[in-house]
This record gives C-alpha cells, sequence and structure tokens, in this order.
C-alpha cells in the first residue's frame, strides 16, 4: 500500500511539474514586466500590478502543500493552486493594503517556516512537491532540491533584514546571526538539506549580510575570513561525510571518496561534469527564461528612474543589505552549483520582486509627499 501510494504521489508530481513549473515561470515574466510598465511609462497600472507581483512569492507556499491534496485527477490539482494563489493574494494584499513589501515579507517568513518544518520533520512535503524531487526524472532524491534551496536562502534574508528594520538593536542581530547558523545546518546537514553546493553558498550569503548590518567596512582581510569560515564549514561537511558509511553518504561524500580513490583526474572529472550539467540547464531549462528577465529588469533599474535606486538605498538602507546578500548567494550558487541557474533563479525572486514593491511604494507615496510640501509651502506664504 505505501509503495503504490508513493508511486502515485511521485507520477502525479512528475505529470504536474512541467506544465507548473512553466506556468510559474511565465506568470514571472509577465507579471515583473508589467510591473516596469507601471513603474516606468503605465502609472494606472500600479494599483492592479501590486497583487500581481505579491501572487508570484505565494507560489513557492502553495506548491509545498499542493502534493498533499487529496485530489486524483490533475486538473483539480490546477484549480486549487489557482485559487489558493488568488486567496492568499488577496488575504494578505487586505492586510498589508498600504503597506504592500511587509505583505511580501510576510508571505516569505511563512514560507521559510514551513520549509524549515517541513525538513526538520523529513522533507515529506518537498517530496511531493512540483519544486521538490523528481525520482522518475533522475532530478534529486533526498534533502531540500535547488528550488527550494533557492527560497529558504532568498526568504530567509529577506524575512532577516525586514525583522531587523522594524527592531534594529544588538539583540536582534545576534539573533539574526544565530538564525543564519541554523539555516546554514539546515541547509548543508546530511541528515537534513543535504545541499553541498549550499553549504558553500549559504555561508557566504549570510555572511555578506551580516557584515553589512553590523557595518563592518568590507576589505580584503573580511574576504579572506569569509572565505576562512566557508572553507571551514565544508571542510567539517566533507570529514563528517567521508566517517559514514557509502550508503549512507551523500552525493558530496561520495564524490569526495571517488576523488580519495582517483586522484585529480577523478576531481576534474567531476568538475567538468558540473560545469556541462549548468551550461546545458542555462541552454534547455525555462528558469533561464526568467533568470535574464530577472537579470536585465535589475540592470534598468540601476540607471533608471534616475536615483530611483539612490532613494531606495536612503529611504530602507538595511534592506538593501540584504538585496547586497542575495546577490552575493545568487552569483556563488550559479558558479558553484551543477543546477545552478534554478537555485539562482528562485533566489533572485526574493531580490526583484521586493525591490519592484518597494519601487511602487515610493512612487505611490511621492504624491502624498508632494501634496504635504504645498500645504506647508501655502502656510509658509
Amino acid at each position: 500500500h505505501t509503495a503504490a501510494s508513493i508511486s502515485d504521489t511521485t507520477s502525479t508530481t512528475t505529470r504536474l511539474r512541467s506544465l507548473l513549473v512553466k506556468s510559474y515561470v511565465v506568470m514571472q515574466i509577465i507579471f515583473i514586466l508589467l510591473a516596469v510598465a507601471a513603474i516606468f511609462w503605465i502609472k494606472a497600472l500600479r494599483r492592479i500590478v501590486e497583487p500581481l507581483v505579491i501572487s508570484l512569492v505565494t507560489v513557492p507556499l502553495i506548491f509545498l502543500f499542493l502534493g498533499k491534496l487529496p485530489y486524483t485527477m490533475d486538473v483539480y490539482f490546477i484549480f486549487a493552486a489557482v485559487f489558493l494563489i488568488i486567496i492568499l493574494t488577496t488575504v494578505f494584499s487586505l492586510i498589508f493594503k498600504h503597506k504592500i513589501f511587509y505583505a511580501f515579507a510576510a508571505i516569505s517568513g511563512i514560507t521559510l517556516l514551513a520549509l524549515n518544518i517541513d525538513v526538520l520533520t523529513g522533507t515529506n512535503l518537498i517530496q511531493s512537491s512540483v519544486l521538490g524531487y523528481d525520482p522518475m526524472a533522475g532530478a534529486r532524491y533526498y534533502g531540500i532540491g535547488n528550488e527550494y534551496m533557492g527560497i529558504m536562502l532568498g526568504s530567509s534574508i529577506v524575512v532577516a533584514v525586514a525583522l531587523f528594520e522594524r527592531h534594529s538593536s544588538k539583540l536582534v542581530l545576534a539573533l539574526l546571526t544565530l538564525f543564519f547558523i541554523f539555516q546554514c545546518y539546515i541547509i548543508g546537514s546530511p541528515t537534513m538539506g543535504a545541499q553541498s553546493d549550499g553549504i558553500i553558498t549559504a555561508p557566504a550569503a549570510y555572511l555578506i549580510t551580516l557584515f553589512l548590518l553590523y557595518n563592518i567596512k568590507m576589505n580584503w582581510r573580511i574576504l579572506i575570513a569569509i572565505c576562512g569560515v566557508i572553507i571551514a564549514a565544508a571542510a567539517g561537511l566533507i570529514g563528517y561525510e567521508m566517517q559514514r558509511p557509502v550508503e549512507l553518504q551523500t552525493h558530496l561524500g561520495r564524490a569526495f571518496h571517488q576523488v580519495s580513490s582517483g586522484g585529480w583526474e577523478q576531481f576534474l572529472t567531476i568538475a567538468s561534469r558540473k560545469v556541462n550539467m549548468n551550461i546545458t540547464l542555462i541552454k534547455y531549462t525555462i528558469w533561464s527564461r526568467v533568470f535574464l528577465v530577472m537579470f536585465a529588469v535589475l540592470s534598468l533599474l540601476v540607471f533608471r528612474p534616475v536615483g530611483a535606486l539612490e532613494q531606495l538605498l536612503k529611504k530602507r538602507p538595511i534592506l538593501v543589505k540584504g538585496f547586497l546578500g542575495i546577490i552575493t548567494g545568487a552569483v556563488i550558487g550559479l558558479i558553484i552549483n551543477d543546477s545552478g541557474i534554478v537555485a539562482t533563479s528562485t533566489t533572485c525572486i526574493y531580490l526583484i520582486i521586493p525591490i519592484l514593491l518597494l519601487m511602487l511604494e515610493m512612487q505611490r507615496e511621492e504624491p502624498a509627499e508632494d501634496t504635504n510640501q504645498v500645504k506647508i509651502n501655502n502656510m509658509q506664504e
């Protein structure tokens, strides 16, 4: 009975994966471009675009639970996903009506909490999620997976800096430091997330974020210290893995077991395979399309509207520090992960969406500020 149940769940997830993931990526592309249009050209779109952009961050949460719904037909899962996206988006948009960034942060926080609980309790939700495993395609059989690793990394930083922005104290910063250490453990532990690439990506992103929040000036010594911490974490994980029986080792332990017996030739073979896999995925996965759109939009926002990012840095400096941490994680993930484009794309959800929402929020506040300034000027006259 259990085997049949697992088989049914796995086959359902595999069937739904292509349709739902592709639909989600297309949603991201369309809604992000609509947000850009609202910011630059069609101001009337702002009210419509805000909930659409917020809806994008509800999807990873909904996809986490979707596979556990007791349906037998694929169409029911699709309708359920659409219905839940609309409901969650509406609820959070109403709760945080005038602070759309906090709607985004709240949904991100719930997603992060759900992921952490799931990993701590055996990844039962991830196993049946379309953003999780795909054993039939040989994608992954255990741990977190690249999609949810990126989501966990991005959401944890966004939630942390949003919290610190509201409660800027040494105590909160110390707690966030412990929180990031815990997240590294969740992501990299062989008995939990088992993300061997994440054990490098996550500490780098978190350390950059923390150094910026602690207002520590970046220099070569700091960068060397960051590299030292990452190397120590990776070495500790490898040492732990090598002591375990081969049948219990993750792919990291097995890879180093192969390298220890095969030498540099085996290492180069593994490295070459990872690079080729990444290049292949960049060419063929739909995630690369949304990544290119995100990259183009982010590049555009650096220069236009003129002074917008500078204004964002002045108004919300703590959030911008978090964004730099996310960029660090996205770049390193792209370089070292053999499915880097996937993890990077899901990480960047928590970079581009909040920036767009903050831009929309600032533009909405501008008329009110202008009106107040006019009133002040009139009173002075």
